[in-house]
């Protein structure tokens, strides 16, 4: 493939594939995201254990971070 992005599968789908799944039979945690690659459902992201980029494990369901940027817009002087 080339080096466009664009053009290339994600690992989720190329996985998928390589077990035998096919984009009308699949697992019920992923759903067809675009014309070429499957993706996470919400629901299955919050299972998921997050590692930032410093080390730290977030669980899935946690809040830490969410609603970050929005907050801080509301501060006075921004």
């Amino acid at each position: 493939m080339s080096g466009d992005m664009s053009m290339e599968q994600n690992q989720l789908t190329r996985d998928l594939y390589a077990a035998g799944y096919t984009r009308e039979d699949h697992p019920s945690f992923v759903y067809w995201s675009d014309w070429q690659n499957f993706g996470y459902l919400f629901e299955a992201l919050l299972k998921f254990t997050w590692e930032t980029p410093c080390g730290l494990l977030v669980d899935g369901k946690s809040d830490l971070g969410r609603g970050l940027v929005p907050r801080h817009r509301l501060l006075p002087g921004k």
